[in-house]
């Protein structure tokens, strides 16, 4: 009995996720929204309103998560078909969870701030912006929360690199 209490205590420990990357999360403005674990999606009789929420983004978003996991294309073209109920859609994603080499066992939205008011110096260099008030949502695929974590981060960094091009190009700043 000890002996398992010791290994559950190992596993929590080795698990844990890791205080930089809640660190890096915290300074690139971005966290979890909504976290849909792919396994049980499909244990009650209703889907979360968080995925039907995916479902309805996908009008937006297909082409970017397609472009990132091109052998989803044929499962977000499911899901766009309007006659499907998203039980339906929650089930073939289960399906392909269990039953393909889909490895993602999370689905996650991850909201972004996006920044505004970027200022540079006289020889074109980030100053400073606001952050907070506008957010980007995006949905990702993730095998564990630190992978959803990289993801978000990387997502972050790509939203300030688009808006500080942006406010470059509108302030006249070549960078």
């Amino acid at each position: 009995m000890q002996h398992d209490s010791n290994v559950q205590t190992a596993e929590a420990e080795i698990s844990k996720f890791p205080s930089q990357l809640t660190e890096d999360m915290f300074n690139e403005q971005v966290s979890f929204e909504s976290i849909l674990h792919i396994p049980t999606l499909t244990v009650t009789d209703n889907v979360p309103e968080a995925f039907e929420d995916f479902l309805s983004s996908l009008d937006c978003n297909a082409d970017d998560i397609v472009k990132k996991h091109p052998k989803l294309q044929e499962l977000i073209g499911y899901f766009q078909d309007d006659e499907n109920h998203p039980t339906e859609s929650a089930s073939l994603l289960y399906h392909h969870y269990n039953y393909s080499d889909f490895d993602f066992e999370f689905l996650v939205q991850v909201q972004t701030s996006v920044p505004r008011n970027i200022k540079f110096t006289s020889e074109g260099k980030f100053h400073s912006c606001n952050t907070g008030g506008f957010y980007q949502l995006n949905w990702i695929f993730a095998t564990d929360m630190k992978h959803a974590a990289e993801q978000a981060i990387e997502i972050a960094e790509n939203v300030f690199a688009r808006e500080e091009a942006k406010a470059r190009k509108e302030q006249g700043i070549e960078g």
